[in-house]
């Protein structure tokens, strides 16, 4: 719909917004990398120069490696801020993860995720 007020379109970014880092937290939670990696972004992906499929192999490598039993997203934060240079909103996602593994428990700190308003065509 075209003629939507300023009111729909914020609280349809809001559930855009919602809906997103519902997914990503529970495909993380669940060690479900293969839908995780889906929501990475090509941009985000290409700054480290690999693939989405090298970025899932290293998640699993990793994951596996490590004997994880449990992945807890805490800490969350959630902020929109205006990307000044490309002039767009965007919403930051930050989250330390707690690891439980068969030899104990760790927390890796300050996660950041970016999400981006996608515009329909």
């Amino acid at each position: 719909g075209q003629n939507r007020t300023a009111k729909e379109k914020v609280d349809e970014t809001e559930r855009g917004y919602s809906e997103i880092i519902k997914t990503y937290k529970k495909h993380l939670n669940q060690k479900n990398f293969s839908e995780w990696v889906k929501l990475l972004s090509d941009d985000s992906i290409s700054r480290y120069e690999i693939s989405h499929e090298e970025v899932l192999a290293r998640y699993q490598t990793i994951f596996s490696g490590l004997g994880v039993t449990n992945l807890c997203i805490e800490d969350e934060k959630f902020v929109k801020e205006n990307n000044e240079e490309d002039d767009y909103e965007q919403g930051v996602f930050t989250y330390n993860l707690l690891i439980d593994t068969q030899h104990g428990s760790f927390k890796v700190k300050k996660y950041t995720a970016i999400i981006k308003q996608v515009e329909d065509e």
